[in-house]
């Protein structure tokens, strides 16, 4: 229901690649928001890949920092602690650097700033 619904949109286009070889328009993100915004309690649209770029030199951070930024908003019931023993456990290899972003998406979910 509209009341418990709330979207996390990622700023950064990812094409579809039907759309890329259709050569289909791609909506800009005013028109995205317009459109998910009468099923919504709430619309978060974040750039945390390009974030992620610059604070970290990997967009691919951006997920675990947008994952973070759910938490610290208080869109999902559960507590950082579990999350940084599912990152420790599940990636190992970046372990650092996802708990640094993680951590620094609660900061800004916590703000309402992910942009």
């Amino acid at each position: 229901s509209k009341k418990k619904t709330s979207f996390v949109i990622e700023d950064n286009a990812f094409m579809p690649v039907y759309a890329n070889l259709l050569d289909m328009p791609y909506p800009d993100m005013s028109d995205i928001v317009r459109r998910v915004r009468p099923f919504a309690k709430s619309v978060m649209v974040s750039n945390t890949a390009h974030l992620a770029e610059k604070e970290f030199g990997d967009p691919v951070l951006g997920n675990t920092m947008m994952l973070g930024a759910v938490v610290g908003a208080k869109l999902l019931p559960l507590k950082p602690k579990s999350f940084h023993s599912v990152i420790k456990e599940l990636a190992p290899r970046m372990k650092k650097e996802n708990l640094q972003a993680f951590d620094r998406g609660i900061e800004l979910g916590k703000r309402g700033k992910t942009r």
